[in-house]
């Protein structure tokens, strides 16, 4: 019996020097029926270039692999909803372009969907590696698991992820007629994986599953949120997370109470705080350091 097709959709936006690991990572799947739908975002390094020479490879294996490119910059969301109009499989693999699965990611996240028919998407774990990592990831750039233990999907879970998300977003795998029913991503929100999970947790509370086992390599930058290098990017990624966080509670604020919303904001707004208070602490200690 043929296995089902499994979309893999990546966005890819000045990843030139991930890029090729990420897609080796998928010829390299255990699982057999794969297509590959891959858009650059109006890259401006030579992003394109790679992927196009990592698309003979996949030909050579006859993987469908359709490499496509925006005419300007659109975004992450926008560019999902345009691969996904071109995806053929009965499930859905969003992946960024710097991040790497493991060999059984596919084979066992479709083996998780296929157990239960009710269930809209699931996630694993990952585990962090560093920015300079390579495909294949050696043991001595893993920098450790995102999450010591997963959440538990117990009671409302819908308003628990509204108030304290923890869903690995490189590990999620969707059915694409949850996606299809729901309408796609919302493009006015840059944290697409964190709004169409709860998009569908709001409608099917039970229709999520954890899978307690690390599939996924999830690549650390020094524009990372939580990194303490003193640059522009880090600040950025900081605030338009802290911007679109805030944008979702929003969005979702009539499906929970008002103590659930109240709570999510006084969360986001310390988080914020903290956040920048340890860089700026990390900072000054660092140039102290030089300094002696």
């Amino acid at each position: 019996m043929e296995k089902s097709l499994v979309s893999v959709i990546i966005p890819c936006y000045n990843h030139e020097n991930y890029v090729a690991d990420c897609l080796k990572s998928i010829i390299n799947q255990t699982y057999p029926n794969l297509e590959i739908i891959i858009c650059d975002d109006c890259s401006q390094d030579a992003s394109m270039e790679e992927i196009q020479r990592q698309k003979i490879l996949f030909e050579e294996r006859n993987i469908r692999f359709v490499a496509m490119k925006n005419e300007k910059n659109s975004g992450v969301p926008a560019t999902i909803n345009r691969m996904l109009k071109e995806a053929k499989g009965e499930y859905i693999k969003p992946l960024a372009s710097d991040d790497i699965l493991m060999e059984d990611y596919i084979s066992e996240m479709v083996a998780v969907l296929e157990e239960d028919a009710s269930l809209k998407f699931a996630f694993c774990n990952c585990t962090r590696i560093k920015e300079s990592s390579k495909y294949p990831v050696r043991k001595e750039d893993e920098i450790g698991v995102l999450f010591p233990k997963l959440p538990d999907l117990e009671g409302n879970i819908f308003e628990r992820m509204y108030i304290n998300y923890l869903i690995p977003a490189p590990t999620i795998i969707f059915r694409k007629s949850i996606l299809d029913e729901v309408g796609g991503y919302d493009e006015n929100i840059g944290i697409e994986d964190m709004e169409m999970s709860l998009r569908i947790l709001n409608n099917y509370p039970k229709g999520v599953k954890s899978y307690e086992k690390v599939l996924v390599y999830y690549r650390l930058s020094d524009n990372s949120m939580t990194s303490t290098v003193d640059n522009a990017g880090a600040k950025k990624r900081m605030r338009f997370m802290h911007k679109n966080s805030v944008a979702i509670a929003k969005k979702y604020k009539s499906a929970v109470s008002s103590a659930a919303y109240w709570k999510r904001m006084v969360l986001l707004y310390l988080v914020y705080f903290k956040v920048s208070f340890v860089r700026i602490l990390s900072v000054l200690k660092n140039r102290v350091v030089r300094c002696k």
